[in-house]
């Protein structure tokens, strides 16, 4: 068995802290021989004396596997998330619990980030739903793995509505990170996200593997017109800590807050629009009819100026 060794020093997970504290008593316990002792270089060679032992023993073995051990190498999902920071301030983004939210927040929270804790799966799911009422907002999901295959409905309904408004970026680590770092469907390269959401019919999607080509898909994507979805491979790496001072309900109501009050500019807006475009009208009608009375023409004028620099 591999276990991981959880809940010692350095542990940024608080859900893991009293789990790991009594994984060698059980283990003591339960009569399981295990080893606390490997390290990185010579790993695969503890593995391979485990399973020997156990095979002799005719017992179950346990190599307990601290988080360093856990993480590969490869692009960081913080990089990303660093990446897309400076490109966010003028959308509404949605993450996923964990590691995803909590490297999002370190960088600086914003009103137009909503950070969807205790909730696995469902970030997808208010996206669209953003998306599809909020027609003239630019909606970016930031998900994860484990929270799409808890989900996989989701990715065939946007197929379905398909709102040209919505990215929907995939952190695909191979890991259920926030649940003990053990693998998830994606780590042995069966379960291909990316051919699941071409599958459920999404056209425009990305599978990438280094920083560079991340850049560049995100770029494509905020500068297309239609539904997006990137999977990026990223390494099973999270936060050092864990901790918001921002709560799920109070993040909640400032996030519903900043949409209500993005709807109303928005509103505003129109309306400031189509008054000047009724005012050119009326003056390009006023020059076409300049043989009847002028005040009638300039009274008109008058009233949709003063109707513009009230809105």
């Amino acid at each position: 068995m591999l276990i991981a060794l959880r809940g010692h020093w350095g542990e940024p997970y608080p859900w893991h802290t009293r789990g790991g504290i009594v994984t060698e008593g059980v283990l003591r316990a339960l009569g399981i021989p295990f080893d606390t002792r490997a390290i990185r270089r010579t790993v695969g060679r503890q593995i391979r004396e485990a399973y020997t032992f156990s095979q002799s023993a005719l017992s179950p073995v346990a190599l307990l596997l601290t988080r360093d051990l856990m993480e590969d190498a490869g692009m960081k999902r913080a990089e990303c998330i660093a990446m897309l920071y400076p490109e966010l301030d003028d959308k509404l983004v949605v993450t996923i619990m964990g590691a995803c939210a909590q490297e999002l927040y370190d960088l600086g929270h914003k009103e137009n980030f909503f950070y969807l804790q205790h909730a696995m799966g469902l970030a997808s799911s208010i996206g669209l739903g953003l998306a599809m009422h909020l027609p003239e907002e630019r909606i970016v999901v930031l998900d994860g793995d484990g929270s799409v295959l808890m989900n996989l409905g989701t990715l065939a309904t946007m197929a379905r509505y398909r709102p040209k408004n919505l990215v929907h970026i995939i952190f695909d680590n191979g890991s259920l990170l926030s649940t003990g770092g053990f693998d998830s469907h994606t780590t042995s390269g069966i379960t291909d996200l990316a051919a699941i959401a071409k599958g459920a019919g999404l056209e425009r999607v990305s599978a990438v593997d280094s920083v560079m080509d991340f850049g560049e898909a995100v770029i494509d994507a905020f500068n297309g017109d239609d539904l997006s979805v990137i999977v990026a491979k990223v390494a099973a790496v999270g936060p050092n800590h864990y901790g918001m001072d921002l709560h799920l309900p109070e993040n909640a109501f400032r996030f519903k807050r900043l949409i209500g009050e993005r709807k109303r500019l928005a509103s505003k807006n129109r309306a400031r629009s189509s008054c000047l475009q009724l005012t050119r009208a009326l003056l390009d009608s006023s020059r076409r009819r300049s043989g009847q009375r002028f005040s009638v023409h300039a009274s008109r004028r008058l009233q949709a100026f003063s109707a513009c620099g009230s809105l």
